[in-house]
């Protein structure tokens, strides 16, 4: 284990006992250059504890360990907070729901308008849609109202 990621583990589990979460399983994988993905598993309850409401509390945690990892390593270091798979399952879901509001948009010739969502969910959803020559994306609005808008690039065949 290098330094730095035996370190991460340790800030990891210093912050996460704090929060009243002691019975977790921390693994830091290194990545690229000056990048982790940190890990945890826990148990189904907690789990939506530490992810929150569409990946706000999960957000929150990597935001304050990768301050607390600043702070204390001295450098910068890109941090992925990841809980029981919650990443991968999350993207899946977003590809799911891109191809379904593709499928919408090119049926019924009419544009279709995700929910707000964050950037890093609105990136996943531009590029499993990027090679659908069927539909553009584009991203409107402002802070948390900024939503994905995906459009048919042509009309569906008439039902006379």
């Amino acid at each position: 284990m290098s330094d730095a990621t035996g370190q991460l583990t340790e800030l990891t589990k210093t912050l996460l006992d704090r929060i009243g979460f002691d019975q977790v399983e921390i693994t830091v994988t290194p990545q690229e250059e000056e990048s982790y993905i940190v890990n945890l598993a826990v148990t189904p309850e907690e789990s939506g504890v530490l992810i929150g409401y569409h990946g706000e509390t999960i957000s929150g945690l990597q935001f304050i360990l990768s301050l607390i990892a600043h702070k204390q390593l001295g450098a910068w270091n890109h941090l992925t907070v990841n809980i029981n798979d919650y990443r991968q399952k999350r993207e899946q879901n977003l590809i799911d729901m891109a191809k379904d509001a593709a499928s919408r948009a090119n049926a019924t010739g009419e544009e279709v308008i995700m929910p707000p969502m964050e950037s890093f969910d609105r990136r996943i959803i531009h590029m499993a849609l990027s090679a659908d020559s069927s539909v553009r994306t584009e991203s409107v609005g402002e802070g948390r109202d900024r939503r994905l808008i995906i459009y048919p690039t042509s009309t569906p065949p008439s039902s006379s």
